[in-house]
């Protein structure tokens, strides 16, 4: 979170963050950001695609598709870091809060090699695809979440 902080104050007083490539957060950051924009719009299932340059997020129902630079999702990472704990531990648990399931998938995706991921987020399940062969499906059935793995032959 430090690290991210100080990227972003950098760039913002170098004044030259848009000329210069900001890194890829890590997924777990990004899928949380994502999954907390999710909250908000409180959609039935979503569509993330996440790249080496930005992310795109479209959900089914209301709404258009939103996409992210990389610089756009480290302001949106910081922004949703700063609130953090100001909700209460049972809020943050709710089985139907969408950020903390993206980004325990994310925390799996962060120990896999880099590659760009495409997921559908429901409820209680997401489903992920990697450009580079990665499928695992997570889903929560009452029981302790598990992720399901399977990595190319």
């Amino acid at each position: 979170m430090a690290e991210a902080a100080w990227v972003l104050q950098r760039w913002w007083l170098r004044g030259d963050w848009a000329l210069e490539a900001p890194p890829a957060p890590p997924l777990a950051e990004t899928l949380r950001a994502l999954g907390a924009r999710l909250d908000e719009a409180a959609p039935e299932a979503a569509y993330v695609a996440v790249t080496g340059d930005g992310a795109r997020l479209q959900t089914f129902g209301e709404g258009e598709a939103q996409a992210l630079g990389l610089a756009e999702l480290w302001h949106e990472i910081a922004a949703r870091t700063a609130p953090r704990g100001q909700l209460g531990a049972a809020d943050l648990a709710a089985p139907e809060r969408y950020e903390t399931r993206p980004r325990a998938v994310g925390t799996e995706l962060d120990r896999q090699p880099a590659q760009g991921y495409r997921l559908l987020v429901t409820r209680h399940s997401i489903v992920v695809e990697g450009s580079a062969g990665y499928y695992g499906f997570w889903s929560d059935d009452g029981r302790a979440p598990q992720i399901h793995t399977a990595q190319p032959g």
